[in-house]
């Protein structure tokens, strides 16, 4: 499946499981995709719904804080098994996203039971390309959504921002960017200034986002961090 690209021979694959040469990267039946293979009928089924209900409310009660990336079991039984959202104050300005839920109750459709955990986000959505990796996303509907801790996979999943686009215009996303030799480092700033520039372009980059601009960022998921949230999953 593999073959020459721009003249030369390529093989293997890359950080994102992705076969850099190979000739059917644009046809889904080849596409990679993360699914949990856990029992969901029958009379085991029941242990895994527990076992999931009962780690997203204990990453809950860990502590969960607005501007965190968390990875969010998929509850309409459609498409992707995993959503990807960022975590917003309850209200403008305040400094907890979620509250906790005293008696069983219905908020937008959901069920919540004492315990359960109220948390807001901002949901992202996947951005479908010719990798097949599907582990770029870019910004929904802007607005708060919430959903029940019970449904939480992960919280602080790594995701990295990766380039810009046009609600409405194709993608071509960037690859990820190569090491930078030490040859090449020598005028580059400190490490402390060079974090510092990336989350403040970051923290901009949300801003922008939230507020619904012609222009939104794009973001990439680790690999290994939403395999890690499906290893939860019902």
């Amino acid at each position: 499946m593999g073959g020459p690209v721009n003249g030369r021979e390529t093989s293997g694959l890359d950080s994102e499981f992705n076969v850099p040469a190979c000739v059917r990267a644009g046809d889904e039946l080849y596409t990679w995709r993360n699914c949990s293979c856990r029992c969901k009928s029958g009379p085991d089924s029941g242990q895994p719904d527990e076992r999931a209900r009962c780690r997203g409310d204990e990453l809950a009660n860990s502590g969960v804080t607005p501007g965190q990336w968390v990875l969010v079991e998929a509850f309409s039984g459609k498409g992707d098994e995993m959503w990807l959202g960022r975590t917003v104050p309850l209200v403008e300005k305040g400094s907890s996203c979620m509250e906790k839920i005293q008696e069983r109750c219905h908020l937008d459709g959901t069920r919540y039971d004492p315990g359960n955990f109220r948390i807001a986000v901002q949901w992202y959505e996947r951005v479908v390309d010719d990798s097949g990796s599907r582990l770029d996303f870019r910004p929904g509907e802007p607005g708060k959504s919430y959903f029940c801790s019970t449904e939480l996979r992960l919280v602080g999943a790594r995701v990295e921002r990766t380039g810009l686009a046009t609600p409405g215009c194709s993608l071509t996303l960037p690859a990820p960017p190569s090491p930078i030799s030490p040859s090449s480092s020598s005028s580059s700033l400190p490490a402390s200034c060079s974090a510092a520039a990336t989350h403040s372009e970051e923290k901009e980059a949300e801003e922008q986002d939230l507020d619904g601009d012609d222009e939104v960022s794009i973001w990439r998921l680790h690999m290994a961090d939403e395999a890690a949230g499906l290893a939860f999953c019902r």
